[in-house]
């Protein structure tokens, strides 16, 4: 907290000297809980901690359909409150658990993922989609939108790569992990957040003597703007 974008500053320790280029932050809470009521499931249920995530731990969950037919079966986020106006980006780690397929719903237009082969299908109107290798068998699907202010979004597996709308199994879904919402037209570093507040990080930090010899930075490094007080990467 308390830093400003593209400054030197250096890690008290060692006196290397430290760079980034953004601050990000994460506006969801329990970013990796879905199985919490902050999050609003629709025609399925959540197995929370069923799989291993991107970072090793076993923290995704599974999202399962049940066997209603031809209704939405999505996580909805109306427990964080409509999308305000403006730029926004929304990403999620997904990696298939019976169905291959996934989509997000924002301001009302769809946009549709293989999560099998990593390849983004189709695009809302006014919608950015990209898709990432994220590994361990997950892509991290990303959105992005200029909202028109209270805008409701959704997402969740799907059957097929052109509707939302199937009659599930009550077996099959995908496994999540990671969501995160921020303000403007990319995605940054995920930032995993908890109960009580969004997570704000800095991004595209290096580290080195002097500036001299670069590496990645450790998460929890102390570092000092001067001459400002300590904080942490």
């Amino acid at each position: 907290t308390n830093f400003s974008t593209s400054v030197v500053a250096e890690i008290e320790s060692t006196n290397e000297v430290v760079s980034f280029n953004t601050i990000s932050e994460n506006q969801y809470k329990h970013s990796e809980e879905l199985n919490n009521v902050y999050w609003n499931k629709l025609q399925g249920s959540i197995s929370a901690n069923a799989g291993i995530a991107p970072d090793g731990t076993t923290t995704a969950d599974k999202f399962i359909p049940d066997t209603t037919a031809s209704s939405f079966h999505v996580v909805d986020t109306q427990a964080f409150g409509n999308v305000p106006s403006g730029n926004h980006t929304l990403s999620i780690h997904v990696k298939p658990d019976g169905y291959n397929f996934f989509h997000w719903r924002t301001d009302g237009f769809n946009s549709f993922f293989n999560v099998s082969t990593g390849t983004v299908i189709s695009a809302g109107s006014g919608v950015t989609a990209s898709i990432e290798n994220a590994g361990n068998g997950y892509f991290r699907c990303i959105v992005s939108r200029n909202f028109t202010g209270g805008a409701r979004v959704s997402f969740g597996p799907t059957e097929t790569g052109t509707s939302r709308i199937f009659t599930g199994d009550g077996t099959s879904g995908a496994l999540l992990w990671g969501a995160q919402i921020e303000a403007g037209t990319t995605a940054s570093v995920y930032l995993p957040t908890g109960a009580t507040s969004p997570t704000v990080g800095l991004t595209t930090v290096t580290r080195g003597v002097n500036g001299t010899t670069a590496a990645s930075a450790s998460s929890g490094d102390s570092i000092q703007q001067l001459p400002y007080a300590l904080s942490s990467v």
